[in-house]
């Protein structure tokens, strides 16, 4: 930490096999004597000690910083994952980029492998070689969770678009009631889903279309969504267009949420009958549709 101290003028940092050394009673409190990177923008941290990354990311203060990559590289049993992802989620929207003219949009996306963040032009990515086949879905969503709290309240307070991109066969509905928990704001979803034969955006719809349970109660995910934007261009879902609909009709007759009034699809030529198109464009304000 002492040569990070010493260089306040790093744009770059790439940081392999690091190993902090641990005292007597662990590491340091965290809380005392941040490291300081004016003008840090990338950081990649790859083969370090399990140790090592969450205290360092705890550690350092980056208003400049646009992308923080962790490259695990095998499975470690001793990492905390969700503390992982906490330690790197404080980093997203701390602080607007000049090239941030728009923090309203919220990505998530977990494929075979990654697990990517971000606000804005902000982007973190955790990388673990045997992701997709060691970690379990609970505990993917955890790591989620446990970003999204240590999130700086500002940037919560101006996400209002959620893009969503899921190529893991879990069932990213369930990333709908987190991001649900922690910001109340969105009106707008983008959903890709860019693998042929899967019902995933069909659960996103489901979960979108009635009351989810919360605890002891229920209730409609996302109640200011007004804006839904698919792309589907290799989905072979045979009741999309039935579940379009259901979604549309159920919120429309619901008191209390707000109804969906803007509808942009990507999709197979032919993946929709014609006379659900039809509906859905004397049923919407805007509906703009894309048959590759």
């Amino acid at each position: 930490m002492i040569i990070l101290r010493a260089s306040p003028s790093l744009r770059s940092l790439s940081l392999e096999k690091l190993q902090l050394p641990v005292g007597r009673n662990g590491f340091p409190d965290s809380s005392t004597n941040k490291t300081i990177l004016p003008q840090l923008r990338t950081l990649h941290i790859e083969g370090a000690s399990m140790e090592s990354i969450p205290f360092l990311l705890d550690q350092i203060e980056v208003p400049s910083l646009k992308t923080v990559r962790v490259e695990i590289g095998y499975l470690s049993e001793t990492l905390d994952y969700p503390q992982l992802c906490g330690s790197a989620g404080r980093h997203i929207g701390a602080f607007l980029l000049p090239e941030d003219r728009d923090r309203s949009h919220l990505l998530i996306g977990v494929w075979d492998g990654w697990m990517s963040l971000g606000v804005g032009q902000q982007r973190t990515l955790i990388c673990e070689s045997t992701w997709s086949r060691t970690i379990e879905p609970q505990a993917k969503l955890a790591c989620i969770t446990s970003a999204m709290k240590r999130m700086d309240d500002r940037a919560r307070e101006e996400i209002k678009v959620l893009d969503l991109d899921c190529t893991n066969t879990e069932d990213i509905g369930e990333y709908l009631r987190i991001v649900h928990s922690h910001f109340s704001r969105i009106d707008q979803i983008l959903v890709r889903d860019k693998k042929k034969d899967r019902a995933d955006v069909d659960t996103v719809l489901q979960r979108l279309s009635s009351p989810s349970h919360l605890g002891l109660w229920e209730e409609w995910l996302l109640p200011n969504l007004t804006k839904l934007q698919l792309d589907l261009h290799r989905s072979t879902s045979a009741n999309l267009g039935d579940r379009i609909v259901e979604l549309l009709t159920s919120r429309k007759a619901t008191e209390g949420i707000e109804e969906i009034t803007e509808l942009k699809i990507v999709v197979a030529k032919g993946a929709i009958d014609p006379s659900t198109v039809e509906l859905l464009r004397q049923s919407l304000v805007l509906f703009h549709l894309n048959e590759d």
